[in-house]
């Protein structure tokens, strides 16, 4: 949880600019990701393909956490339009 953390506090300078949406978080983190940044909106897991859908058609740019166990983002993220992967040491 620690290493996560630190993560979490530097989030905003790994994010692209106009990056303000993060999904595949761990159950629960998602709550410290938001704590540490104003302005992000943090998913554990991810969103459903309904709202999925919603997103890209309002032209919300998502980034992912890494994938690594049980948290593998669904095929249908590989086409959302700007998806961008967090290269961090995740655990």
């Amino acid at each position: 949880m620690i290493e996560n953390t630190r993560i979490y506090k530097s989030l905003k300078s790994l994010l692209p600019q106009n990056y303000h949406t993060i999904i595949n978080t761990k159950s629960y983190e998602d709550i410290d990701i938001m704590f540490f940044n104003d302005g992000i909106t943090a998913y554990h897991w991810w969103p459903d393909e309904k709202c999925a859908d919603s997103l890209a058609r309002q032209g919300v740019l998502l980034a992912s956490m890494p994938n690594r166990g049980a948290y593998v983002l669904p095929y249908k993220y590989a086409s959302y339009p700007g998806l961008h992967y967090l290269n961090v040491p995740y655990k």
